[in-house]
């Protein structure tokens, strides 16, 4: 794998680092509320590549010496777990929390209000965000097949997402729900999910699993069904906290002020809760899977590529894959959910069964949100690799998220636990690893 000879992210929060570290010469709710109620959001996964512990290429000197973790003590145990929380939960205030919050002023305080008087341009917003993630897989696809990465799990699962929101979509439309819906859609599709996506793309979370053989695909499907209930849960948390908010801000404010409020900070603080347990499933399936003692750590995006911050800054390809992975899919399942969860309510279901179709719907969306983002190495690529001798391993860059930290020694790296795979929320990043079969979605991404 390539290396850089700098830190390429800047640490927020470096976990203490209770396993060995290697040393080497180079290298995914909103809830659709369909009447007020229920509750839906995205995995916090975006399907980032992972390298391998022991990363392709990589060698461990014959003088270096690497330390062996022995057994884990109870407190050892309970501080890992503490400073893994607490690196979740920070990220997740940002990229959860305030993007929750925000979508639910802008719907409860403009959106609904202005299309109640205009029913035309509800079924316009409502239509356009069931549009939009469909129009952005098509595009994926095509970026797929011009840069020869794509592969049989990547086109199924774009092709399972189109389906399903397009199906989803049309059953909403079919039962007169779209003009209902349109609010909710749009304030998901349009500002939770673009800020969502923005504050991952800026905060990444790493780890220390190496997305080895099939251990991103086992955790996906430990993490699905699990997700399922995990939103179904939150869809009743949301409504419970949030009339009971209302109902105590009911005595001071007037209603029109108090509910709005009330959905705004009761539902961004369980959704942020839903979220911050999904992924902590999700990385620590993946951890158990690989036999590995899970460290997350909190690390910042530079703005701008240099010396230090060689390969991980803004650029084109990493924006067209947030766009075009992440972004598609999180649009996919939100649209999905919530025209499932108005659909549900036409049909005259109750909040309740509203909230557990869209925990379904979720959960079926969740595999295909991660396997849309395990593109297959470039072509050039791949034939660095064909034209290496038969024992030689091909430079591969680091996944989005992951940094190392430079010796004093010439040519000499340490690689953090938690830094060898990049956070879900970087799946953007596969497209450019070489091996990128192997990539882990932490970002997957659910």
């Amino acid at each position: 794998m390539r290396i850089e000879d700098h830190a390429s992210t800047q640490p927020l929060l470096d976990p203490y680092l209770s396993q060995a570290q290697t040393r080497s010469p180079a290298m995914i709710p909103a809830s659709p509320e369909a009447s007020g109620h229920v509750a839906i959001d995205m995995p916090d996964i975006d399907g980032t590549a992972q390298p391998s512990a022991t990363p392709s290429g990589a060698h461990v000197d014959a003088g270096a010496t690497v330390a062996q973790a022995g057994p884990e003590s109870t407190g050892a145990w309970a501080a890992r777990h503490g400073r893994n929380f607490l690196a979740i939960g920070a990220r997740n205030l940002v990229s959860v929390f305030a993007p929750t919050a925000a979508r639910e002023a802008v719907r409860r305080f403009g959106l609904q209000s202005v299309c109640a008087a205009s029913p035309a341009l509800s079924n316009a917003l409502g239509g356009l965000a069931l549009a939009v993630p469909i129009g952005l897989h098509i595009g994926g696809i095509a970026r797929d097949c011009r840069d020869g990465t794509m592969n049989r799990l990547t086109l199924a699962s774009r092709v399972t997402h189109i389906v399903m929101l397009g199906s989803t979509g049309a059953a909403l439309i079919a039962l007169g729900g779209l003009a209902t819906a349109g609010p909710a859609l749009a304030a998901a599709n349009f500002v939770y999910t673009p800020l969502r996506d923005a504050f991952q793309h800026q905060f990444n979370l790493g780890d220390n699993t190496t997305g080895a053989g099939d251990s991103t695909m086992k955790a996906t499907l430990v993490a699905a069904p699990t997700y399922a209930v995990n939103q179904f849960i939150v869809g009743e948390a949301m409504d419970g906290l949030s009339d009971l908010i209302a109902g105590g801000l009911g005595q001071h404010l007037p209603e029109s002020i108090a509910q709005p409020l009330a959905n705004m900070i009761g539902r961004a603080a369980v959704n942020w809760a839903g979220e911050t347990a999904d992924e902590i499933t999700l990385r620590g399936a993946q951890a158990s899977i690989e036999g590995t003692q899970l460290e997350v750590g909190l690390t910042w995006r530079p703005l701008h590529a240099s010396a230090e911050n060689p390969g991980f800054e803004h650029s084109r390809q990493a924006a067209g894959d947030r766009l075009l992975n992440s972004h598609a899919g999180r649009d996919t399942l939100f649209g999905s959910a919530f025209a499932n969860a108005y659909s549900a309510n036409a049909g005259g279901l109750s909040s309740h069964a509203g909230n557990a179709v869209v925990g379904a719907t979720l959960g079926i969306g969740y595999v295909p949100f991660i396997g849309a983002h395990l593109q297959s190495p470039r072509p050039a690529e791949r034939d660095v690799e064909a034209s290496l001798p038969e024992n030689a391993q091909a430079p591969a860059a680091p996944a989005h998220g992951a940094s190392v930290t430079e010796f004093h020694t010439e040519n000499e790296i340490e690689l953090q636990p938690w830094q060898r795979r990049g956070s879900q929320a970087d799946a953007q990043g596969a497209a450019d690893t070489a091996d990128h079969d192997a990539a882990s979605i932490r970002e997957t991404r659910l």
